[in-house]
């Protein structure tokens, strides 16, 4: 499978259980200094018993995607 074929995709659904979400701005050394970001987990309960609990983590989302420079709904969501 190559890389103009393969898909990068999911769909939870469910209830947010908790978070540890957090905004933070990178520092002066970083490749793009200053740039606000969110950074953590959240956990969906995926059934009304809140029994089965999916993680899912965050690294770095910015409010802009940098190569196109259009807002990233992720970022708004979160």
């Amino acid at each position: 499978m190559s890389k103009q074929t393969m898909i990068n995709k999911t769909h939870i659904e469910g209830l947010l259980y908790q978070h540890s979400l957090s905004l933070k701005t990178s520092g002066e050394n970083s490749k793009n200094p200053g740039t606000t970001f969110i950074n953590g987990s959240i956990d969906v309960a995926t059934d009304d018993a809140c029994l089965n609990i999916v993680s899912v983590h965050f690294t770095y989302v910015t409010p802009k995607y940098a190569k196109s420079g259009s807002d990233n709904a992720t970022f708004t969501t979160l």
